[in-house]
């Protein structure tokens, strides 16, 4: 499903606000510091198994070459795409076991910004206000889970890796080629001085499966903390990165 994704967007998105959260929140976006680790463990599995770093470049090669379909006009399709997502709640029974319903209401902020209907889409600088526009793709709370139970798509998960809010802080994920998983910490020891990250494809394809997904500080988790946080970092969940 992300795979199909990726290759479909266009630059008008990035005039949604895509760079916002580093105006808005006292804290920056963490992909860049998130990454370096990242990169560093990866480079560290392939000193101990070489044979498996040609394996991985042939999966980003392959990443690099998808094309979206195209409509007999030449342009991209203009299928309605339907992103399940979950939601875990990482707690130890403080503030940070946020209510269902702020959830909720960060799933429409979520979808109305990538809609391009929140109100401030008016305060678009000019040289993007013609080519910004709403794509194809809604987030919904996934309703059934990878067993086949029904679900509202929020776990609440008592840990005290709440604390620590790194990639191994990522508890049970579910299977990302069906769900954007996001997690809430008190924490960020993945990303310290950010509010947020997500990697982009590039780094989670293959051997990076475990860390695919959003991960963020509880006080800038859902609308009531940031508007725009959640919006910035799903979009370099799907390969969209800084402009500048």
């Amino acid at each position: 499903m992300k795979k199909l994704l990726l290759s479909a967007f266009t630059i008008g998105f990035i005039a949604i606000g895509i760079n916002a959260q580093e105006n808005e929140d006292l804290r920056p976006c963490g992909i860049n510091e998130a990454e370096v680790k990242a990169k560093a463990h990866l480079e560290g599995i392939f000193d101990k198994h070489p044979h498996l770093r040609a394996e991985h470049e042939r999966m980003l090669k392959l990443l690099k070459n998808s094309k979206v379909s195209q409509n007999k006009n030449g342009g991209p399709k203009s299928n309605h795409y339907v992103i399940p997502t979950v939601w875990h709640i990482i707690h130890e029974y403080g503030n940070e076991n946020l209510d269902d319903a702020l959830i909720y209401a960060s799933m429409d902020k979520l979808n109305e910004q990538w809609q391009h209907d929140d109100a401030d889409s008016t305060l678009i600088i000019p040289e993007f206000k013609q080519i910004a526009g709403g794509l194809n793709i809604e987030f919904r709370l996934a309703n059934i889970d990878p067993y086949g139970n029904c679900t509202n798509g929020i776990e609440h998960i008592y840990s005290h890796e709440t604390r620590v809010g790194d990639d191994l802080s990522k508890l049970h994920q579910w299977d990302r080629s069906s769900y954007l998983n996001i997690w809430v910490t008190v924490g960020m020891e993945g990303a310290p001085s950010a509010a947020a990250y997500s990697y982009g494809p590039e780094s989670t394809d293959g051997f990076g499966f475990y860390i695919d997904g959003v991960i963020s500080r509880v006080a800038y988790a859902t609308s009531a903390g940031s508007e725009t946080t959640m919006t910035h970092e799903v979009a370099h969940w799907l390969n969209i990165s800084h402009v500048w």
